[in-house]
């Protein structure tokens, strides 16, 4: 299993290097997307890829009232009696709680905060890696009661056969987001992306893909071979990379310290950056910042129990002992970290909405 994933891991960087310019961009993004609108004052989320508005098999784990069709319509309504939210073929509950939805044959976990009824809430993608599922991701991060806290619907998308794969899924998850953003009305400059691992090389692909529409990206545990941000879309997120020194499965030599300079490079920044935060174990850089873009860097001593992954972890998480369905490891970097993985992200993504 240990020889299988590292390999795993491999191919996934390659695949990232073949599929076109830029920090592994790709292709997937279709241009007959329809449009999608959401909720933003005076920004909009752009538009949705064809990929994911069949909403065949939609399916949500909260039943809503059902019309004659038979199509779930859990709408909500606002204090005024108004209809605030409604559902459509693929996102077909739109009421608080958890809910899964089948979309385009991917099973998208979505956490619908009470406060998030009205809109003009934020949102979160939150995107697991390698041999992980959405549940194995929020052991992790804790997005789904952060985001409840803070005022984001955060969506974890399921990977088939738990293995993104460049070129394919970064289409549906894209088009579900602004999907989301539209049918619940989300705030447009307070988009945000993350993921670990596969997830990580996921984020950077929607930094350079779609700069235009995140307001910012937190890629963790993962480069892309190009490194080169040279025919990207327009725009300049901020970004919060995090990387385990220790690093078992993707280097940091070979990948975080280059991958950071690239990012530097194409946003114009440069120097040492400005120490924000050091301890014994991690050390927290921010570059730009003001009216230039943001970048910020923590990489981090920490580890994981399994010898295979070392510093391929979740610092301050509190999956120390797996036992999820499926789960191969867990994450948790096991040490006394001196961060939290999931409130340190938020906590940036709630001081970098759109610019």
């Amino acid at each position: 299993m240990h020889q299988r994933l590292i390999g795993l891991v491999s191919l996934s960087l390659a695949g990232c290097a073949s599929t076109g310019s830029g920090v592994g961009s790709d292709s997937s993004s279709t241009s007959d997307e329809p449009s999608s609108e959401a909720s933003s004052g005076d920004s909009t989320s752009g538009e949705t890829s064809s990929s994911s508005g069949s909403g065949t098999g939609s399916s949500s784990s909260s039943t809503g009232s059902s019309s004659d069709a038979g199509e779930t319509t859990g709408s909500t309504t606002s204090a005024s009696g108004d209809t605030a939210l409604m559902p459509d073929d693929c996102i077909t509950d739109v009421s608080p709680g958890h809910h899964v939805f089948t979309c385009d044959g991917y099973d998208f976990d979505v956490e619908i905060p009470a406060q998030c009824i009205a809109g003009s809430c934020g949102l979160i993608v939150d995107v697991h890696g390698l041999t992980m599922d959405a549940d194995m991701q929020d052991a992790n991060t804790t997005m789904r009661a952060l985001g409840a806290e803070r005022g984001y619907v955060v969506v974890q998308p399921n990977a088939i056969n738990s293995s993104w794969v460049p070129g394919v899924d970064d289409g549906p998850v894209h088009a579900f987001a602004l999907r989301a953003a539209s049918v619940l009305q989300l705030d447009t400059n307070r988009l945000h992306f993350t993921g670990f691992s596969q997830g990580g090389a996921m984020s950077w692909r929607m930094l350079c893909d779609h700069a235009d529409v995140y307001a910012s990206i937190a890629p963790a545990a993962m480069c892309t071979p190009t490194y080169s941000l040279a025919g990207c879309a327009e725009g300049t997120p901020s970004i919060l990379y995090i990387h385990g020194r220790l690093d078992a499965l993707v280097g940091y030599a070979g990948c975080a310290e280059p991958q950071r300079d690239a990012v530097l490079d194409a946003y114009g920044l440069e120097g040492e950056g400005d120490l924000l935060e050091e301890s014994d174990g991690h050390r927290h850089r921010r570059w730009g910042g003001g009216d230039l873009p943001s970048v910020e860097m923590i990489d981090h001593d920490y580890a994981a129990a399994a010898a295979v992954l070392a510093g391929h972890c979740y610092p301050g998480s509190a999956d120390l002992e797996g036992g999820l369905p499926g789960q191969v490891f867990p994450f948790a970097c096991v040490e006394a970290n001196t961060f939290v993985y999931g409130e340190t992200i938020i906590d940036f993504f709630d001081a970098h909405p759109k610019r």
